[in-house]
């Protein structure tokens, strides 16, 4: 297979309300749409989109990468076997050096067009067993209150699994906060908790201690980055106060090092931030160890959760809830017509499908490059 058209926008998507980021609110979520078509006119998509304050790479970095991958694919034969995500992508683009968010969007667009090539979705190329849904968990962010009264409202329009931020509040008010949420649920219901590595070690003992059953309530599915670094989190898991699941961490840990970490329950990948093959080896990792997988997105655009829900299908198992819900927060996004989720299902495409119409008032072309043969 060759590439015989790659084409790289900009773009920049309001939101419905600020996104709150550790150095200062975002109001537009910005990213790079890359595309890019073969020699039998099959095309494919790649997002780049690093989150500020997330992300190991900038916009500014994808946007060279990716520029010079447009330069460069063209007319050069794509490497086969790469749908095994063992290092085929390393090898063949490790001596760019690209970053996560460039190697994202270029494994996921070239990906798929491997996958049109074999007449299948992604998520079938790479499990041939892979689910044509996947649950998706919903967000709470907010007061104690307000909080309470979206995870009520999210419970009943139909999700099972909601993902609470904390870590802004001192341990005493936060445990009611989390014990409020978890009421206003109800029971038969699960509840992640994701500190983003806000709390101290102190803070998360005296919290975690106080997640125990609680009657009519949810159930606490898993405590994400409760310490402030490796070292609290395996200091945590040591204690087995709860389950863990690592996000951030990961960024800092070969996957063989997953073994090693104490108390760990799940991973949380985010392929946009670690490389889709690179998250294709904690996922092998992690099974291996018999932990939860999930996959999860940092906000991108419904191009980028529709590729990170192929991969959820591919590699989650099919109860464990996606860490996809975000896109209600875009007040416009890229697909012309809204990805399709239902309140707690994402719908997975076993099959190629049509590219979506874009929404090219969002597009910025003159910011990117776009080569031809």
């Amino acid at each position: 297979m060759r590439i015989r058209r790659a084409d790289l926008d900009a773009f920049a998507l309001p939101l419905a309300r600020p996104l709150p980021a550790p150095r200062a609110p975002v109001d537009y979520r910005r990213g790079l749409l890359l595309r890019l078509a073969d020699e039998e006119g099959s095309s494919a998509l790649g997002e780049a989109a690093p989150l500020a304050g997330f992300s190991p790479d900038t916009l500014a970095s994808a946007r060279r990468d990716l520029e010079h991958f447009c330069r460069t694919a063209p007319d050069r034969p794509v490497p086969a076997g790469l749908e095994a995500l063992e290092g085929g992508f390393e090898a063949w683009l490790g001596p760019a050096g690209y970053g996560p968010a460039a190697r994202f969007a270029v494994e996921a667009a070239v990906l798929g067009l491997v996958a049109a090539r074999h007449g299948q979705g992604l998520a079938r190329l790479l499990n041939p067993d892979a689910p044509t849904t996947v649950a998706v968990n919903g967000l709470v962010r907010g007061p104690t209150a307000e909080a309470a009264a979206a995870a009520e409202r999210l419970v009943g329009s139909g999700y099972v699994t909601l993902k609470l931020k904390v870590g802004g509040l001192p341990a005493e008010p936060e445990t009611d906060r989390i014990a409020a949420v978890r009421a206003a649920m109800g029971p038969g219901t699960r509840l992640r908790l994701d500190a983003n590595r806000a709390w101290s070690v102190a803070t998360a003992r005296t919290v975690l201690g106080g997640l125990g059953p609680q009657a009519g309530a949810a159930a606490i599915d898993y405590v994400e980055e409760p310490a402030p670094d490796l070292a609290g989190f395996r200091t945590l898991g040591a204690l087995g106060l709860a389950p863990l699941a690592l996000d951030e961490g990961l960024g800092e840990l070969a996957p063989p090092g997953l073994a090693d970490i104490p108390g760990l329950h799940t991973v949380v990948l985010k392929p946009t931030l670690l490389g889709l093959e690179g998250a294709a080896a904690f996922a092998r990792a992690a099974r291996c160890l018999e932990l939860g997988v999930v996959v999860g997105s940092t906000f991108e655009s419904g191009v980028g959760i529709g590729i990170l829900a192929q991969l959820a299908a591919a590699w989650g198992p099919p109860a464990c809830a996606a860490g996809l819900g975000t896109l209600e927060w875009f007040r416009r996004d890229l697909p012309s017509i809204r990805l399709e989720v239902s309140p707690g299902v994402m719908a997975v495409a076993p099959a190629p499908a049509a590219l979506p119409g874009l929404d090219t008032t969002l597009l910025s072309p003159r910011h990117g490059t776009a080569t031809r043969p």
